[in-house]
């Protein structure tokens, strides 16, 4: 095992490690133009595209039943479409609560 280990570091020493100077010597190299000469930075071409606007969904409800006070009352259908939003939903998982899980169905985020 000493014996490997012995010639591992003797290859490393001879053959990687001159190799790996040599390249960071390519790599550090003085540029031979002067500054006027590079190109500037346009940042537009790192930039990320705009996003397009975001759909707005409209709806009409359909006419229902509410609770009004202590009445149901009739809520007849709107006229006008309305936006309307999308909520996340949360999938059901137990949830550990007064030492023990229940489980808790799913339900909107907000």
């Amino acid at each position: 095992m000493q014996c490997r280990s012995t010639l591992l570091s003797i290859l490393a020493a001879t053959i990687f490690m001159p190799a790996l100077l040599l390249a960071e010597a390519a790599w550090a190299q003085p540029v031979d133009r002067p500054v006027s000469d590079i190109a500037p930075y346009d940042s537009r071409s790192v930039m990320a595209p705009a996003l397009p606007p975001p759909v707005i969904t409209r709806a009409l409800l359909p006419g229902h039943w509410a609770l009004h006070g202590a009445r149901y009352v009739w809520v007849p259908p709107e006229t006008t479409p309305r936006p309307v939003r999308s909520a996340e939903v949360l999938p059901g998982a137990y949830v550990w609560r007064n030492g023990a899980y229940v489980w808790v169905p799913t339900h909107p985020a907000n």
